[in-house]
């Protein structure tokens, strides 16, 4: 490229950002340098080398650059050493559904949820309201052949599944529950869980200061529920800890407090065999799996006298430092219109759900 002025040379500085085209142009590095100044030479080449945090390599760079006028300086004998810098390239897509400036209504959109990885890229349902929104980071529906899948091992939890939707079965995956909550974007969010009997709210239940921790810890459940020992923070039979501060497993990799042997709510039935067991989860108290069986009327584990039956369930997170809080006015959750939207990356999957409260 070429420059054309007039006046006193003082320097320059390079602008770079590059974009992957298989990934729909997401950023893979951006950064500023400044190449030379009035001090330096004014024919001269440099490499440069831009760390980016997660990966492996950096961006390398070689630019060569040639000032014409007058007062030009000789070729410099020793070459410039390479440096490095850690600055991080800009976020194009938001963190969360709260960013209400790249998220206006309510839709699946794609979040960041790690802005260091320029592939972290996930689709999830927003739920936006006035003042905030939802960013669902699970949902049981029935509307369809959008079944939720049998999953026996910890590694199936750790990337999303389903499909993000109003009624539809999607899971956000264990790495995205630490991104987003314990890694490195400073925000803090708090958990709503809603449970529908058919077109009625059964339950709200809200869990303060949510965090999900890394791999290395087995993916603890971190929380404070708002109505002690209610739902995920009541404790099991015999007093055993709650689904809050336990480690998220699986029939194949159990790190709960009871034997997987008496926990039955990993099975696909309660009379089933260990075959079909299904579902991961928190497992503390075993009374709770929104990623288990799908109980029928009849069953009487939910409510008395079968009044009821669980045919719509979501995990929600909204920001709650200041100026965000819980969404005001946004459509209700358990009357809304079964959507699965168009362009949706993520496979569809299939269709259970256990919980108590």
């Amino acid at each position: 490229m070429q420059y054309v002025g007039s006046g006193n040379y003082t320097g320059f500085r390079l602008s770079l950002n590059a974009t992957d085209y298989r990934q729909q142009h997401a950023v893979i590095d951006a950064f500023n340098h400044t190449f030379a100044t009035m001090e330096e030479q004014y024919n001269d080449f440099a490499y440069y080398s831009h760390f980016r945090e997660g990966v492996d390599e950096p961006t390398l760079i070689a630019i060569a650059w040639k000032v014409e006028g007058t007062d030009i300086k000789p070729l410099p004998t020793d070459r410039p050493t390479t440096t490095t810098t850690t600055t991080l390239p800009p976020n194009i897509y938001p963190y969360d559904c709260s960013d209400r400036t790249k998220v206006p209504k309510s839709d699946v959109y794609k979040i960041q949820p790690n802005p260091l990885d320029p592939n972290n890229i996930v689709r999830v349902y927003c739920d936006v309201g006035d003042n905030d929104a939802y960013t669902v980071v699970q949902s049981r529906g029935g509307s369809g052949d959008d079944d939720f899948p049998t999953k026996n091992t910890l590694a199936d939890y750790t990337t999303p599944f389903g499909t993000p939707g109003v009624d539809t079965n999607f899971w956000f995956g264990l790495d995205n529950f630490y991104y987003l909550t314990s890694y490195n974007n400073g925000y803090n969010y708090n958990l709503q869980i809603d449970l529908c009997c058919g077109d009625n709210l059964a339950a709200s239940l809200h869990y303060d200061n949510f965090k999900v921790s890394g791999s290395s810890d087995g993916y603890v459940l971190k929380a404070t529920a708002e109505v002690n020992d209610t739902g995920i923070g009541s404790p099991g039979p015999g007093g055993a800890m709650p689904d809050i501060g336990s480690k998220f497993s699986t029939y194949d990799d159990y790190q709960g407090v009871y034997s997987k042997k008496i926990c039955s709510v990993y099975k696909y039935t309660r009379s089933d065999n260990d075959a079909n067991a299904i579902g991961g989860w928190w497992v503390g108290s075993c009374t709770n799996n929104l990623n288990g069986y799908f109980y029928g009327v009849g069953d009487p584990i939910f409510y008395q006298n079968n009044t009821c039956q669980i045919n719509t369930v979501r995990m929600a997170l909204y920001r709650v430092d200041p100026g965000y809080g819980i969404p005001t006015n946004t459509a209700n959750f358990c009357t809304a219109t079964p959507t699965t939207p168009s362009g949706t990356e993520n496979a569809p999957t299939g269709a259970s759900i256990n919980s108590e409260t």
